[in-house]
């Protein structure tokens, strides 16, 4: 193991971080629930159990914050050998794992049952859930640190008189602890396989007594308050106390449970989320659940205050709504997806909508979007593949994590391929924690915000840390199975005052834009989204080198102005992003003119390569055809009259080769020609050519399946060959075996982000012919119409649009210019442009020309400034995250050789691992 755990500090890149044992103790951590011990001057006796209020830890050196003996310990389940792990968490130095058997060689922990699926604890109890030998194990919290070989009259406890544990009635998933409205403590144990929640009485802990199982089967399907089901629903009450108090398994005491009935979320019936509904089912888009069956309960969240029970459920697109009092299913909240685990947030604040300015958003009513700035409580849950979603507790509706803020009249989302009810997190996620930091007030009017509303830098308070590496407020933490975790904001305290700019310089007051349920950004977000610099134009030279080239009347350039003509080089475009439009605010959003919007935008780098190579199709293998391998005549070919390139797997349809109407893409014939036995290899070079200097390999595409292609014969090829049928001949004879070829765009720019790679609109229909997918492409001409309208209103332009992912050019209007009107404007989700050709006065036709563009020259640029995600690596195999409250710190279980992992908030940081 030891040559596991340095590759993985190296992969984590934190080699100071403290670890606090030379030797690898844990074997499959699983879960951690946190307790409070007053430690006792005597070391052979019970520790006090105080509320995990009182044990914070030092912002300096990790040690006890408000007494020395006040220590907060971590208690870590171990699948794997049935174990609980206790952790010292206020140890500044040597061990923090508190060996249970010191006479014993190496660490003990304390022994429960086999495989721990789940522990709660509070000042009372520790509870651990073993699916192993469904049971359900308690632990007196103030015994936790002792010797459990000891002897009794030494004040030492020995084991049995540690834990107790009572039979469960099936194998239980997660535990959860709660007060009912008398105040008497209750358990809560998921069943899976039974469809129930199990309900303990622990009032009295060493004596647990089942008060019965709520059967999820009998919750209400309307998405709203349903219809308390009769208590009669739950197992007897009477019947599993006999069976108990005679020491009995009550797994078979109640009857089979019914299916669980097939419910449908609501479909969006019109707005931009209608156009979202086609969204896959697994995703949270419109139709039936994708799953039925029994009920099978996993993942349990208890709001004390309202003593309730959300319950999530594998087997439903609904989080089952429990009431404590009781014992029975309120109602149902329609998610959408089914659901593995849940997080409850603690209450937001309202904020304004919309409002980019600074304010005290706990003063204000939410206005028109209570997706994003409700008033409310959240309930995040994990959904099936790792997707998360949002419950607003007061509207009982499932909210609209992904999509942007009012205004927002296009219906926008943060990531376009995501369910606008999906968070914005595309890598899956494995566990989910609440976070409420230290600021947090249950009352949101007590909640203090750090820096008040201010617009002024000179008028901030001094010393405040208002980075995104600085949390404040309520956030969730998304475990990633990559081994990472994201940071969502549900409320940032600190949101005023990065909108003041306080502690930063040269900030632009109406960029920065607080987004509720987004992933945190990782950079300041001060400055608008913009172009690192002017476009630069390359051309490919010899040997495969390219060569920049500077602005001049002749070569093309992005557009900046309303025109260009033979006199205009571009050297004076000093437009705002050199013409290039960053997506920007909606109108209205507190700005004169659209500022850029770091949410909306992406940092990367976008190349335009003319007459570009489509990416994965330059390719071997391909020949030219007209027969089948039998022998016969190919049916397409005679059909036709065209060659066919037939390349299985090529995928031509999947990679956007496009036919429609006047646009036909090339393909190109790369290896030289490699004639059949009698036919002339000079006859061949003459109408071919080779090496560097080729002419006629270029076939244009005339029918394009996924599978082949339909092409015709090279231009001026029959004339050098003397008629159709010799240039056919030719062709197959000159390129007989499989060569290598590229499909490549006709007469238009290939546009390829660095993220974005390269769109297109184009699908395979039902017999594999490569059609223009009307939805996308009708959605890229909805991008245009919204885009560069200070330069072209809609009125003016008659450029028409261009497929998906590619720029075409304009024609010049009647004076030889080329305009902003005749141009058809490029668009995606984040930018766009217009690119105009080089212009130069034609001394032979008497009037200007567009400038003839040579294959493979390039526009090149970078955006900068856009909304990043922040993220922490942890471990390899992350398992489980748990926010520890009054300690701004959250631990990340590890099933790997790293165990627990300590990371702080302010500012947000690996601090230490336990192993």
């Amino acid at each position: 193991m030891r040559p596991w755990r340095l590759g993985l500090a190296a992969l984590v890149g934190c080699t100071s971080t403290p670890v606090f044992n030379s030797t690898n103790n844990f074997t499959r951590a699983s879960d951690v629930a946190f307790v409070c011990l007053e430690l006792p001057t005597d070391p052979s006796r019970a520790s006090a159990v105080r509320p995990l209020s009182d044990c914070t830890l030092n912002a300096g050196d990790n040690g006890p914050g408000i007494a020395a003996n006040l220590h907060l310990h971590a208690l870590v389940t171990q699948s794997e050998r049935g174990e609980v792990a206790v952790v010292d968490l206020a140890t500044t130095a040597g061990v923090a794992l508190v060996d249970n058997a010191p006479r014993t060689p190496g660490f003990s922990f304390l022994h429960v049952g086999p495989n721990p699926t789940a522990i709660a604890a509070d000042t009372r109890s520790v509870w651990v859930a073993c699916e192993g030998d469904r049971r359900l194990y308690r632990m007196d919290p103030a015994l936790l640190r002792q010797d459990v070989d000891g002897l009794a009259d030494g004040g030492n406890a020995r084991f049995p008189d540690l834990r107790t544990s009572v039979a469960l009635p099936g194998a239980p998933r997660d535990v959860a602890l709660d007060e009912d409205v008398q105040g008497r403590h209750r358990l809560y144990v998921s069943l899976p396989d039974r469809g129930t929640v199990a309900v303990y009485d622990v009032e009295e802990p060493t004596a647990p007594m089942l008060l019965g199982e709520i059967s999820l089967a009998s919750a209400a399907s309307d998405g709203g308050v349903g219809d308390v089901p009769d208590e009669s629903s739950d197992v007897s009450t009477d019947i599993q106390d006999d069976m108990l108090d005679a020491g009995m398994d009550v797994e078979d005491a109640s009857t089979d449970l019914p299916d669980a009935s097939t419910d449908t979320p609501d479909a969006p019936t019109d707005g931009p989320d209608a156009r979202d509904g086609a969204v896959g089912l697994v995703d949270g888009g419109a139709g039936s659940c994708p799953v039925s069956g029994a009920p099978r309960p996993l993942g349990l969240a208890v709001d004390t205050a309202q003593n309730r029970v959300y319950v999530s459920d594998e087997r439903s697109c609904a989080v089952h709504v429990l009431d404590g009092a009781s014992r029975a299913v309120l109602y149902r909240l329609e998610l959408g997806v089914p659901s593995r685990a849940l997080a409850l947030t603690g209450r937001a604040r309202a904020i304004a909508a919309p409002s980019p300015l600074p304010m005290d958003p706990s003063t204000v009513a939410c206005g028109a979007d209570p997706d994003h700035c409700q008033g409310t409580a959240y309930l995040y849950a994990l959904g099936p593949e790792g997707g998360v979603y949002v419950l607003d507790l007061e509207r009982r509706e499932r909210v609209r994590a992904n999509r942007m803020p009012d205004p927002n009249p296009d219906g926008r989302l943060l990531d376009p391929t995501l369910s606008p009810y999906r968070v914005a997190i595309s890598t899956p996620v494995v566990a989910l924690t609440a976070m409420n930091t230290r600021e947090f007030a249950p009352d949101p009017a007590m909640a203090t915000v750090p820096c008040r509303a201010t617009v002024s830098r000179e008028t901030c308070p001094t010393g405040i840390n208002a980075t995104p590496a600085h949390l404040r407020g309520v956030f969730v933490g998304a475990l990633l199975r990559t081994g990472s975790l994201q940071l969502v904001d549900v409320d940032d305290y600190d949101t005023p005052c990065r909108r003041a700019g306080c502690g930063a310089a040269g900030v632009d007051a109406t960029v920065y834009r607080f987004l509720r349920h987004a992933p945190r950004a990782g950079i300041a977000l001060d400055r608008a989204p913009r172009l690192t610099g002017r476009p630069a134009v390359s051309v490919p030279v010899t040997g495969g080198e390219r060569m920049n080239v500077g602005a001049s009347p002749g070569t093309p350039a992005v557009a900046c102005a309303d025109s260009r003509g033979p006199n205009d080089d571009g050297t004076a475009c000093t437009a705002e992003n050199f013409g290039v439009e960053v997506t920007a605010f909606a109108a209205g959003q507190g700005t004169s003119t659209p500022t850029p919007d770091p949410y909306r935008a992406r940092n990367e780098s976008w190349l335009l390569t003319w007459e570009g190579i489509l990416p994965g199709l330059d390719l071997s293998g391909g020949q030219l055809l007209d027969r089948t391998p039998e022998g016969s005549p190919d049916p397409d070919v005679a059909r036709t009259g065209r060659l066919k390139l037939r390349v299985d797997g090529a995928a031509f349809c999947a990679r956007g080769v496009l036919v429609d109407g006047a646009t036909r893409d090339l393909v190109t014939l790369v290896d030289d020609p490699r004639p059949t036995p009698g036919m002339s290899a000079s006859v061949c070079e003459r109408l071919f050519g080779s090496g560097t200097t080729t002419v006629r390999r270029d076939l244009r595409v005339f029918e394009a399946y996924d599978d082949h292609l339909l092409v015709d014969l090279p231009e001026g090829l029959a004339e050098a060959a003397g008629d159709e049928q010799g240039a056919r001949d030719a062709i197959l004879r000159c390129f007989p075996q499989a060569t290598r070829f590229q499909v490549r765009a006709s007469n238009q720019w290939l546009a390829v982000g660095s993220r974005t790679g390269y769109e297109h609109a184009v699908r395979a229909d039902a017999q594999g012919l490569c059609v223009v997918d009307r939805a996308r492409q009708d959605a890229t001409d909805a991008l245009s119409t919204r885009c560069l309208l200070a330069r072209v209103p809609l009125a003016r332009r008659t450029g028409g649009t261009c497929a998906t992912g590619r720029v075409c050019l304009g024609e010049l209007d009647p004076s030889g210019r080329a305009t902003a009107a005749r141009t058809p404007i490029f668009a995606n989700p984040y930018l766009c442009l217009q690119v105009f050709p080089g212009v130069r006065n034609d001394p032979v036709l008497g009037r200007p020309r567009a400038e003839t563009i040579l294959r493979g020259v390039q526009l090149f640029f970078t955006v900068t400034g856009a909304y990043e995600a922040l993220r922490v690596e942890t471990g390899m195999f992350p398992q489980a995250a748990r926010f520890a409250p009054w300690t701004d710190r959250f631990y990340i279980v590890d099933t790997g050789a790293t165990g627990l992992v300590e990371y702080r908030l302010n500012p947000i940081a690996r601090a230490r691992i336990f192993n």
